[in-house]
């Protein structure tokens, strides 16, 4: 008599019958559950109905937060910002116009409709990448072509750095479970509790202090120098600007 361990299912072999033991029907509550092997569900078909649901609900919620952040900022900027926007936007830039010039970009931007109206015209546009054209940075020129034309870097920062960390997180957990209790566990652990209990914000001041402002090792803006480089000397600019960024 010897027993097979799947999930929370035993499988016993007894005198050549494989019989199966259930061992969450063993908590409180619950009976003990003996049957034959070939009425349980798969592994295989259990473990395939649990990536659906998760990923159909993490998909509805994440939706749902979508929703509320886009309406939270049309009630800041539309409803609850005092003041007319446009003579906001011409104060702060400097531009002198009249009422007509005014009512003109008003109708322009789409704020001369009422508000349920924006709204609609507002979510439709977010939903949709139409994000309108940019009137402080780049003038009149797309802010979705701005936003995709600058994706690019972006993913290349978010895919290394996190790749990098699951790599490192990894091979640290292997080693520290190898050796347990050992210099590398106990200095990982509590490197890993310091850095999780610190702010962001605070932890990138301090590393742009250390290795920016004192040890000059990396930059402290820009994806690359200004003086533009090619082949391997590329990359290399493109790591030592994008190290900071990655830690």
């Amino acid at each position: 008599m010897y027993s097979q361990g799947r999930s929370s299912l035993t499988i016993i072999h007894c005198h050549g019958q494989e019989l199966m033991f259930d061992r969450l029907a063993a908590l409180p509550g619950h009976a003990w559950n003996w049957d034959d092997r070939a009425t349980a569900p798969s592994l295989s078909e259990a473990a395939s109905a649990v990536p659906g649901a998760v990923i159909g609900g993490l998909s509805v919620a994440t939706f749902i937060t979508l929703l509320l952040v886009l309406s939270l900022a049309f009630l800041l900027f539309r409803v609850w910002q005092p003041g007319d926007p446009v003579a906001t936007w011409a104060k702060s830039s400097g531009a002198h116009l009249n009422a007509a010039q005014l009512a003109e970009i008003r109708h322009e931007w789409g704020l001369d409709v009422p508000l349920p109206r924006q709204y609609v015209s507002y979510m439709g546009q977010m939903l949709t990448f139409n994000f309108g054209t940019s009137t402080i940075v780049n003038p009149n020129e797309s802010v979705s072509s701005m936003f995709w034309s600058r994706m690019a870097k972006s993913a290349i920062l978010i895919v290394t750095s996190t790749f990098a960390a699951i790599a490192i997180g990894v091979l640290l957990g292997i080693y520290s479970g190898w050796k347990r209790q050992g210099k590398v566990d106990q200095a990982s652990m509590g490197s890993s509790m310091v850095l999780y209990a610190m702010p962001e914000f605070v932890l990138g001041m301090i590393l742009i202090l250390v290795f920016a402002g004192w040890l000059h090792w990396f930059p402290v803006n820009l994806y690359q120098s200004p003086i533009e480089k090619t082949g391997l000397a590329h990359w290399t600019d493109v790591i030592n600007h994008m190290a900071l960024p990655w830690i």
